[in-house]
């Protein structure tokens, strides 16, 4: 348990350090001898099947879309990505070659990156004092909570005293308890992500020399890790990449027809 966690940005789920796993110990189901039998039989079920042809897997589906506001798909033996609302499409070929333009350009953009993580450094610090001002009201909201409670119990208060003290401190309380773990969540990311600008643009330059080399699926998830979303409009594309700014050049000219080429 506690393995992984969630960006409250993009909603992407990724990997906590292992210091913070919780491993417990769970008594099997069925005895080993039981589940080794049965993966025996169900391996040999599956060699004597006929497996099923490999499907094409298009690398950008799911992230592309257009800017009517519509998915864009690739539909069977065509080689575009179409919008079936508007119709506005982009050959497949040409969205590949785009990406693999605008990754190289981050790696040769470490101005742009550097003022983007300082940003987010600053966010983090500002967060950061944040938390301790909430974590150090609680404690004194806390301390409050108990003067008025003793008080209350020395007869010093009556009951109507007692509740219009006590009320707003009680509520003040759960605000701080529901704020401090999001916040702290939120730091957590932001530490996560904390990277250099030259390990941006080294692994962006590292990805564009290998993308030619990679298979459908390896690309396939690349993608998903690294793009959250795509936009394809009337002559210009914009690609938006997690945890990155966009570059200078992210917003790419293109005409369309069957000979298509990134400008």
């Amino acid at each position: 348990m506690n393995y992984t966690s969630r960006n409250g940005q993009s909603g992407r789920w990724f990997l906590k350090p292992e210091s913070d796993w919780v491993i417990g110990q769970v008594e099997p189901v069925v005895t080993a001898e039981v589940w080794d039998e049965c993966n025996r039989i169900l391996d040999q079920t599956y060699s004597l099947q006929r497996r099923p042809t490999k499907q094409a897997v298009h690398v950008f589906a799911g992230v592309t879309e257009c800017t009517c506001g519509n998915k864009m798909y690739v539909p069977s033996n065509s080689p575009k990505y179409v919008c079936k609302a508007c119709r506005n499409k982009i050959a497949m070929v040409d969205l590949e070659a785009i990406f693999c333009n605008e990754i190289k350009d981050y790696a040769f953009a470490p101005a742009e990156i550097a003022a983007y993580l300082k940003k987010a450094d600053d966010g983090l610090a500002e967060k950061e004092h944040l938390l301790a001002v909430q974590q150090a009201e609680l404690q004194t909201v806390q301390r409050e909570i108990k003067r008025v409670y003793q008080l209350y119990q020395e007869s010093k208060l009556d009951t109507d005293g007692f509740g219009r003290f006590y009320k707003p401190l009680e509520e003040r309380t759960k605000q701080l308890e529901d704020a401090i773990p999001r916040l702290e969540a939120e730091i957590d990311v932001g530490r996560v992500q904390n990277i250099s600008a030259e390990e941006v643009a080294g692994e962006a330059l590292k990805l564009a020399e290998h993308w030619p080399k990679l298979d459908s699926e390896e690309k396939r998830t690349i993608v998903e890790s690294i793009v959250e979303k795509i936009v394809i409009g009337k002559g210009e594309i914009s690609i938006s990449l997690c945890y990155l700014p966009p570059c200078k050049e992210m917003a790419k000219g293109w005409r369309k027809g069957r000979d298509s080429n990134p400008r």
